[in-house]
């Protein structure tokens, strides 16, 4: 393959602590570029359906993209691909930080992790290959200790780690896999996943060049695409200032932040938590990831009360929703200290705040009786259990598990806001339309990242509610160019600011590729039907997409959104013109004859 590409993939079989180097066909690199692209093709390929995602079958793989380890702004992500213990289905996971760029310099596209070790082990990988280590000694460390002690010992501290935190050692279904202190890959459970191969921690060191195909151009375009960032006020003023909790105030004026188990319409006290408020209670300043103009991550420190001194990267917005919202705590301390405690364990915030909030739920309605009172706005009741579940004892146990299993054992069917079996993000799908439809068709389940519709909802059109065909136009839209932007591995606050004709000028200048706009729109498509198609073989189908029964018979009962409540009629609509924009049939089954004919030409 052409430039941007170390044309290189690295296999490494725990359970015989071997690992071999493999080339793939130049086909695969054209029709599926790299990053999310790439790593779709090896998950359809590699991990089999029906299998034990804690199992030795299951398989982690890694992938960066052609413009990682290059100036292109913002360009410092990996992706990851595996069967979720979570939900059952196909998961993917990215992360930031310093970690794709000592990836991708190790001189491989992509990595992919089999089998399971015979004891506690961590990796380190070089160019010159794999050296596997014992982790006896680290094994019940946080996250954050685990870094550090691997880091003191190789004596590099330009090296990055990825590792998991006893919520991973413990198998918690939503266990996440930590870089860079504060960077994750967070939803779904591919921690668990490390867990149970019993891997604790990957180190990754390498130096090897990327080059370009026509430097001199691509170095050009990468500084015009930065100044142009610096330029943009959304993406300099606001992003870098702010972070994500940038658009919260806006949400709160909509009624779309989650309330108390998405059980209220307002957020009384958001003003306490919000952008404004840590820029006055927290001591901040910027940091950012490889190859970012924008430096929106912002070390912050807790200024004053109990847990004054406390040093956290955030809080993000979803930490907001997930220890202050979804509890009805405004409390940027207690919010910054649950946000350091789930990082150390390795545990995703979001998942672990819908299963308190279910447990509280279910034992208000006599469901659910853990011996202890558990009750909204109740801090202690959230430290408590979190704690159980990272250690899994008492009714931890139930809620290390996924919420499908956690409606089925205690007789609440229907009730848990997620889909697909992963629990929503913080947007209120009953007052944003766009985000539900991303919610509906992301192949991970509940995650609104796919085209960030959150921004449509509450800027490019004047009414969230609405299921315009105009929204859909611009959900689709977003959803391919965000997917062939995930290819580069872009972060998504630059994604906003590329077209079509933007990626494929950086293809050609970087990978000597070129590339004319409907076939990027293909193979973001192609990507989009095969997760799919996977998925499909696991039985899933069109009755998955729909939201849970609770946004259809439960409207919004206060705040600024009252009333709002899901239209199955408007969502039926939408599938059928969704799956009819990427030639599913109509229960949403790609055409998997052409699929498989397709996939096995580019062997040839």
């Amino acid at each position: 393959m052409g430039k941007g590409y170390m044309n290189r993939i690295l296999r490494i079989d725990l359970s015989k602590n071997k690992f071999s180097t493999e080339k793939l066909p130049k086909k695969i690199y054209r029709e599926f570029i790299g990053g999310k692209g790439l790593g779709a093709y090896l998950f359809y390929k590699e991990i089999k359906n029906r299998i034990d995602p804690l199992g030795p079958e299951n398989k982690l793989i890694f992938t960066v993209g052609p413009a990682t380890g290059t100036p292109y702004p913002t360009s410092g992500r990996y992706c990851l691909f595996y069967k979720s213990p979570l939900t059952g289905i196909c998961a993917n996971s990215n992360s930031g930080g310093t970690a794709a760029e000592r990836m991708k310099r190790c001189g491989y596209d992509a990595f992919i992790i089999e089998g399971i070790a015979e004891r506690e082990t961590y990796l380190i990988i070089t160019e010159d290959g794999v050296e596997f280590r014992s982790a006896a000694d680290l094994w019940g460390k946080d996250a954050f200790e685990t870094e550090e002690i691997i880091k003191k010992d190789l004596g590099r501290e330009e090296s990055t780690v990825l590792t998991i935190g006893p919520a991973g050692e413990n198998l918690v279904k939503y266990a996440m896999i930590v870089n860079d202190k504060w960077r994750c890959a967070g939803r779904c459970g591919p921690g668990a996943v490390m867990g149970s191969k019993k891997l604790k921690a990957i180190v990754f060191n390498g130096y090897k060049d990327v080059e370009a195909h026509d430097p001199d151009r691509f170095y050009e375009l990468s500084k015009e695409k930065i100044e142009e960032s610096l330029k943009n006020i959304t993406l300099w003023d606001s992003y870098h200032k702010y972070g994500t909790p940038v658009h919260y105030d806006n949400l709160a004026a909509e009624g779309g932040i989650p309330v108390r188990g998405f059980s209220e319409g307002y957020f009384d006290g958001w003003e306490k938590v919000g952008p404004d408020a840590i820029e006055e209670h927290l001591s901040v300043r910027h940091q950012a990831c490889g190859s970012c103009p924008i430096s929106c991550a912002r070390l912050s420190r807790v200024r004053e009360g109990k847990y004054a001194g406390l040093e956290i990267e955030g809080p993000e917005h979803e930490l907001l929703f997930s220890f202050g919202s979804n509890f009805n705590i405004p409390d940027l301390g207690f919010i910054a200290a649950c946000n350091d405690y789930a990082d150390r364990m390795g545990m995703d915030c979001e998942s672990v705040s819908h299963a308190i909030a279910f447990a509280i739920d279910a034992y208000n309605l006599g469901k659910l009786d853990p011996g202890f009172e558990l009750k909204y706005e109740d801090q202690e009741c959230v430290w408590k259990l979190m704690k159980m579940v990272t250690t899994r004892t008492g009714i931890g146990d139930l809620l290390a598990e996924d919420l499908r299993t956690m409606e089925k054992k205690l007789g609440m069917e229907g009730h848990a806001m997620q889909i697909k079996n992963l629990g929503f993000g913080g947007y209120e799908p009953r007052v944003m339309k766009g985000v539900a439809l991303s919610y509906m068709v992301n192949e991970r389940g509940g995650c609104y990242q796919k085209a960030s519709m959150y921004l449509v909802d509450l800027f490019e059109m004047a009414d969230p509610l609405s299921h315009d065909d105009e929204k859909f136009d611009l959900f689709v839209e977003r959803e391919d160019i965000f997917t062939i932007a995930d290819c580069f591995m872009l972060c998504k606050f630059i994604q906003d600011s590329l077209d079509m004709e933007d990626c494929a000028d950086a293809l050609k200048f970087l990978t000597g590729e070129e590339y004319e706009v409907e076939e990027l729109m293909e193979i973001s498509n192609r990507i989009q039907s095969i997760l799919r198609l996977w998925n499909v073989h696991e039985g899933m189908s069109r009755k998955d997409d729909y939201l849970p029964k609770r946004c259809y018979e439960e409207p919004i009962p206060n705040g600024p959104a009252e009333g709002a409540i899901a239209d199955r009629e408007e969502d039926d609509r939408w599938l059928d013109m969704y799956y009819e924009h990427r030639g599913w049939d109509k229960d949403g089954r790609p055409d998997e004859k052409n699929l498989e004919e397709f996939l096995e030409g580019l062997n040839d």
